[in-house]
């Protein structure tokens, strides 16, 4: 036993001696340099070595740091020997473990097709019997984009070959194997998985020279990696949906210029196709692309339309991020067979050829058929400037049915039960921040579409602006889906108004995210079985708000130049009414027809969840025979209560001006008015029949107010007080002038008198040259407590009632005039005053009249005695 541990402790030291003797004789600075140059680290760059051996317990060299700028940078790097080598004064390194690497690229796009030339490196330079740990290995492309971190890579060695494994961010978990054949064959596998996919690779090297090989596919997020193909728009992502489990198999042959992908076979529920690939590295020749699709279903890729329509986003842009055609030159064969876009829609015969060289991506063809009836094709070309794709040429579509294209934007509500068979054409521009439709043509069979559209998606809110004519549109028939959709919308907005969820109406205009300005004309529109011709205005639209500008409409009697705005930021949204000039006809120009319109308003309207404000400005509004001229109405509510601020028309000849309040329940009126010279003539045709001629004028100017929810009710609660003067007003069945020129004559026989007088109270006329009266009403009874006026002859006061109930006249007067005085022998030189008070009571169409003559008989005796 003594003798056994002595021969262990003299092996150990042995080895530590020996051990000990090959550190020493060891030169770790060629160590240290030729694993520099293994990193193609050029040694004479470095300025110091810098490294540092560890000897005990186990011998190890320790690098901090080494790199070369713009090629490679290794970091926190132990470089460990086998134990055996260290006997043979030779070490030989067993494993290396290194914290950080990164690596400088010469190529800026590092892809599939270089990877071929990594392996065989890796082969030739006797890679694979390193034993390596990375713990973060970063790619650097020439451009300074990182395509690559590979994180907790091991790389181990054996006789048969190799293993590694590590994971990839954004890709998933990758392992794979170097196996050697006797032959110098190299077979290397690669597996890639990830919850989404699983990518298999095998591939043959000979002597360090790819041969061939195949790889497999299988993924349930293929639509969000073609998706990244175009990455102008970096959230086209967001309108595809496909989780179904794609497998795409194909072989790879290597050739001069790059590989080949053959025998491609692409297949899925939703798609079968086949194809092949020719990939170039040398731009001097052309990479190619053919593949056939016998079926492509797009149905389940894209997301379902929720709430019955699809909102159009912004598609957001990434600066200096775009397609890239600069590289090689690329030709696109794509056929597909049949390609089913929704349940309604679907193309045939469909082919793609493009062709990419001299940095512009040209589509030569991109045309199909259209659900067998129909036909599109696109031409044109993307050029890129410094910040992104600007594809500039034509489309031209000819499809069965609009609805299709309209259910796409507005929901399946929008559709018409009859088809609409149109064609489209149109000059087009289209990039990752805008679109342009120059000189587009929509025909149907019952109207032709023109005009021009512009589009930027430009921040959060996109800006459209367009100009838009329409030849002829039937409304009433739904010919053209939309439209009937917008004016149904707006009409739905005036119903339903007391429901507890009407307010719930406005949520898709304050769901509006962009800011859009449409130029709209229609040569002939139909509405509600009126034609009207010319019709143009502006359709403006922002965020929650929603405006009609210079709308101008006639139907060949009336017209109308009016605007209107629909704001709904707020909780209870509000309505700008502007006319600025018309005609209108209306149905409410009186008592009933308002407490009609009032009753209507209550019945189905609660003004309490939306603000009104009105401006008209009107040529004319009449009903029937009655109307008003130069109308300027102001107005705005306060839930039931409207507050006229403004209401001046041309009426009866003259002018209205006036203000005031309508409350709606109760029902109550109050204004305070002038009218200002008024004719007498449309007047009188309100009064009995005969009572005052035709002819003169008159102004009045007071208040008024009413309530009650009945005519009888507003009639007796009806009040006003008010000042009227007049000119120039006729009185039938009343001539004082006749008999003041009667008794004027100095030779007047008094005998007649009595008969005079009853012809005065009687017959003939009289005309008023001035007439000032204010007048009050209340509960039914007209109070005029003072009244002076003139006549040809005459000047006098009065005082008057009258009872609208029973029609019950009271009327007291004064006339005050002047009777020749004659001399015996000389002319008329001479006058004396006299009057004359005439009363009429009773009924108000045969008022019994009574005149006090004592005063005026004494006068006429005294002159004729003189």
């Amino acid at each position: 036993m003594k003798k056994l541990l002595i021969s262990l402790v003299i092996i150990s030291l042995i080895i530590t001696g020996v051990v000990s003797a090959s550190i020493a004789f060891t030169d770790f600075t060629r160590v240290y340099q030729e694993f520099v140059k293994s990193t193609r680290i050029d040694v004479a760059t470095l300025e110091a070595n810098n490294f540092r051996v560890i000897k005990f317990p186990v011998p190890y060299l320790v690098i901090d740091e080494v790199k070369q700028d713009g090629k490679v940078a290794l970091k926190d790097i132990k470089i460990e020997f086998l134990l055996s080598s260290l006997f043979r004064f030779k070490p030989e390194i067993s494993e290396l473990t290194i914290g950080e690497v990164v690596v400088h690229l010469n190529n800026d796009d590092v892809n599939f097709l270089s990877h071929s030339e990594f392996i065989s490196e890796l082969i030739l330079k006797n890679a694979l019997s390193v034993k390596a740990k990375v713990n973060k290995l970063t790619f650097v492309e020439s451009d300074n984009d990182i395509p690559l971190i590979i994180d907790n890579l091991n790389f181990s060695s054996g006789n048969k070959g190799a293993n590694f494994e590590g994971v990839i961010d954004n890709v998933g978990h990758i392992n794979g194997s170097f196996e050697n054949s006797a032959d110098n064959t190299v077979v290397f596998k690669l597996d890639v998985q990830d919850t989404s996919y699983d990518f298999k690779l095998n591939e043959i090297y000979k002597n360090g020279v790819f041969e061939g090989g195949d790889a497999e596919l299988k993924t349930t997020n293929l639509s969000s990696k073609l998706a990244k193909l175009v990455p102008d728009f970096s959230n086209i992502e967001s309108y595809l949906n496909s989780n179904e489990e794609v497998k795409i198999n194909f072989g790879i042959k290597p050739i001069k210029q790059g590989l080949i992908i053959d025998s491609l076979i692409i297949s899925s529920d939703s798609l079968q196709g086949k194809g092949d690939i020719k990939m170039s590295k040398d731009p001097a020749f052309v990479s190619e692309i053919n593949i056939e699709f016998t079926k492509l279903d797009l149905v389940n890729w894209l997301k379902s339309k929720k709430d019955g329509a699809v909102v159009v986003g912004t598609t957001r842009f990434g600066a200096n991020n775009r397609m890239d055609f600069s590289k090689n030159n690329l030709n696109v064969n794509f056929v597909a067979k049949a390609v089913k876009i929704d349940e309604n829609n679907s193309l045939s015969n469909v082919n793609l050829k493009v062709k990419v060289e001299s940095g512009k991506f040209v589509i030569q063809d991109f045309s199909g058929e259209v659900d067998q009836d129909g036909n599109f094709n696109l031409s044109g070309a993307i050029i890129q400037n410094s910040f992104r794709s600007i594809f500039n040429g034509k489309v031209v579509l000819n499809h069965k049915d609009l609805n299709d294209f309209a259910e796409f934007f507005g929901g399946k509500d929008v559709r018409t039960d009859k088809p609409i068979p149109f064609s489209l054409s149109s000059d087009i521009k289209f990039s990752s921040v805008d679109l342009s439709l120059q000189n587009f043509l929509i025909k149907t069979q019952e109207t032709e579409v023109i005009g021009s559209l512009s589009s930027k998606f430009i921040g959060n809110s996109p800006r459209t602006n367009a100009s838009i004519k329409f030849t002829s549109v039937n409304i009433d028939e739904n010919s053209f889906p939309v439209l009937s959709r917008a004016v149904a919308y707006v009409s739905n907005l005036l119903e339903d108004m007391k429901d507890e969820t009407y307010l719930n109406k406005f949520i898709p205009i304050r769901k509006i995210s962009s800011i859009s300005s449409f130029d709209i004309t229609f040569d002939h529109l139909t509405l509600n079985k009126k034609l009207y011709e010319n019709v143009n205005f502006v359709l403006d639209l922002s965020p929650g708000r929603v405006s009609v500008e210079q709308l101008y409409i006639t139907d060949g009697t009336d017209w109308i130049d009016t605007n209107f705005t629909l704001e709904a930021q707020s909780i209870r949204p509000s309505v700008k009414i502007d006319i600025n000039n018309g005609s209108i006809a209306v149905d409410f120009l009186s008592a009933p027809a308002m407490l009609a319109l009032k009753k209507k308003i209550l019945d189905n309207f609660d003004l309490s969840k939306i603000d009104i404000v009105t401006r008209f400005s009107l040529a004319r509004v009449y009903q029937g025979d009655f109307a008003l001229g130069r109308v300027v109405f102001l107005a705005r509510n306060d839930k039931n209560l409207i507050d006229i601020s403004k209401f001046d028309a041309d009426l009866f000849g003259g002018r209205l001006q006036s203000s005031g309040s309508i409350l709606l329940q109760p029902y109550t009126l109050n204004f305070v008015y002038a009218l200002n010279s008024a004719q007498i003539e449309p007047i009188s045709r309100l009064l009995p029949k005969d009572m005052i001629n035709s002819g003169g004028v008159i102004s009045a100017s007071g208040m008024w107010s009413t309530n009650g929810e009945k005519l009888d009710e507003q009639l007796y609660n009806l009040y006003t007080k008010s000042n009227i003067v007049a000119k120039d007003i006729t009185l039938n069945n009343f001539s004082i002038d006749n008999f003041i020129q009667v008794l004027g004559d100095p030779n007047y026989n008094i005998g007649l008198f009595d008969d005079d007088l009853n012809k005065t109270l009687l017959l003939d006329k009289t005309q008023m040259s001035d007439l000032q009266a204010s007048v009050e009403l209340s509960k039914g009874i007209f109070t005029l407590p003072s009244m002076a006026f003139k006549t040809k002859y005459s000047i006098g006061q009065g005082a008057a009632t009258f009872n609208l109930y029973d029609f019950n006249l009271d009327i007291s007067s004064i006339f005050s005039f002047y009777l020749a005085k004659p001399k015996y022998g000389r002319s008329v030189t001479d006058y004396a005053p006299a009057k004359m008070s005439v009363t009429a009571k009773g009924n108000f169409f045969n008022p019994k009249k009574e005149a006090k003559t004592e005063d005026l008989k004494e006068v006429l005796k005294a002159r004729n005695l003189k």
